[in-house]
Parts: C-alpha cells; sequence; structure tokens
C-alpha cells in the first residue's frame, strides 16, 4: 500500500500511527499537480486500487459574503486530484482487471446544510463524478465507488465541537471497513439486470446499494442490495450537521482558518 504525504508534519503523523508495519509505503507528491500525480502512479508497480482521500471543507458564510477565489479554492481541493488520479491511474486499472477506484463525498452533497454552497457543491462534484468514471469504465472491469460520511469522530473534530453528541459521529475504522470492502472483489455485482429493467425506485436505472455504517442504524448482515453495474453509495453515520461558522476535520476536512490536503492511497 501506498500514501502520498505533501506536508512533513502529516507525514510524520502516520508513520507515528503505523509503526513497525511494512505493509504502507509514504511517498511524497502533490496530488494537485499533473506531473507529480503521473510520476507517483508510474511509480507503483502493480496498481489495483485508488482510494482519493484528499479534501477540504470550509464554511460560515452564504453565497453573497462569499469571495469568488474562496469558492474556487474549495472546489479546486476537492475536484482536481481526483480528476488527475483517474486521468493517470485508469489505463493503469483497466489493464489490471477488475480494479477499483473509491472517492469521498459527503453526506452534505445529498442533505446540504447552509453556510457551507462551495463545499457542498463540490462534494456533489464527487459524487457526479465517480457516477461519471463508473459510466467510461464499469465495462472495462473498473469498480468506481463514493463514500458520504458526515461527521467523522476525530480529536480536531471534538475540539471544534465540544457540546456535540460524539456517539453519533463515524468512527474513521469504520470508514476503513466499508473503504475495505468497495476493494475487495466482494464488492462486485453478482448479475447484470435484464436488459431495461429498473430497480431501487430510481426509474430508468438499475439498483444501488446504499450502506449504512455507524452506531445509530448500522444495516443487518447481508441485507445491503447489489446493484449490477452500478456505484456504490456508503452513506456514514447518521451525524449532525456542523454548527454555522465553524470548520471541522473530519480526516478529510480542515480547522482554521484554510484548506488542507489529504493524501491519497
Amino acid at each position: 500500500m501506498i500514501a502520498t504525504w505533501l506536508v512533513e508534519g502529516e507525514r510524520d503523523r502516520v508513520q507515528g500511527e503505523v509503526t513497525g508495519s511494512n505493509r504502507l509505503r509514504l511517498v511524497q507528491g502533490d496530488l494537485s499537480d499533473p506531473a507529480s500525480v503521473d510520476k507517483v502512479v508510474a511509480g507503483i508497480p502493480a496498481l489495483r486500487a485508488v482510494v482519493n482521500l484528499v479534501g477540504g471543507f470550509a464554511a460560515g458564510r452564504k453565497v453573497h459574503e462569499t469571495e469568488p477565489d474562496a469558492f474556487e479554492a474549495v472546489l479546486r481541493i476537492n475536484l482536481r486530484p481526483g480528476f488527475l488520479l483517474a486521468r493517470a491511474a485508469m489505463p493503469r486499472l483497466v489493464a489490471a482487471g477488475g480494479a477499483a477506484f473509491v472517492g469521498v463525498s459527503a453526506r452534505a452533497a445529498l442533505q446540504p446544510f447552509p453556510g457551507a454552497a462551495g463545499y457542498i457543491t463540490a462534494k456533489a462534484g464527487v459524487l457526479a463524478f465517480i457516477q461519471a468514471l463508473d459510466a467510461e469504465y464499469a465495462d472495462l472491469g473498473v469498480r468506481c465507488n463514493a463514500i458520504l460520511p458526515s461527521t467523522i469522530d476525530t480529536p480536531a473534530n471534538r475540539r471544534s465541537q465540544p457540546a456535540a453528541d460524539f456517539s453519533r459521529w463515524v468512527p474513521p475504522e469504520q470508514i476503513a471497513e466499508v473503504v475495505r470492502f468497495l476493494l475487495s472483489p466482494a464488492s462486485a455485482p453478482s448479475a447484470a439486470p435484464p436488459s431495461g429493467s429498473t430497480a431501487a425506485g430510481e426509474p430508468g436505472t438499475a439498483a444501488r446499494t446504499r450502506i449504512r455504517v455507524g452506531p445509530q442504524r448500522a444495516p443487518p448482515a447481508g441485507t445491503a442490495r447489489r446493484g449490477p453495474g452500478r456505484p456504490r453509495r456508503a452513506l456514514l453515520g447518521e451525524g449532525p450537521r456542523p454548527p454555522a461558522g465553524q470548520r471541522c476535520d473530519d480526516r478529510e476536512h480542515s480547522t482554521g482558518g484554510g484548506l488542507r490536503r489529504r493524501p491519497a492511497i
């Protein structure tokens, strides 16, 4: 497994968390730069999966109070790395056969809250981009899926929202388990639907799996529907939206006054 890093402090944090493991290799790379992404992907000898964890969060202003540069910055950090990774990796994933690409959207893409139009638009774009990848590469053997977490239970989030109900937040370990499943052959569709058929209550589409993971309403084992040939949307947790004016770090978001890049695997 290879993970990229851009900031030395982030590299040091990850190294501290995985001390003694020989399964993870950290590689410096700027996933907003095409040449850097191409170099990272080319340096992986047997590429079979990509998980894009890069993203950023900003909130607190209504649309009429938001500067165009600030709006575009949120779009850029959430959308550009996924595009560059797919652009560089898809030929390798197609050649590998049975490969996988996972992106991180957010619950807010489906359930918007006020004060974060740029972030919500960007995460809706991530979901649409994954669906576009599925349309282009599913028939070539690449499974393209998105996860949509709500607030993730991290120390930074707890510091920024000390009065929140942490029991409703998503533990990072649950996200890791969902990603692991989406990368495994077990997430592949079992059969194609009859021509022209519909399912899951969405006219004109095949069924999608919606996996809810979290302490509030986790589905019984084996109850998730499989969508033949369609992308899975993993809906993680039932946490509340961030309070207006606050920024939070959910291992994909950032705290304080700016956006922060996260690594991709």
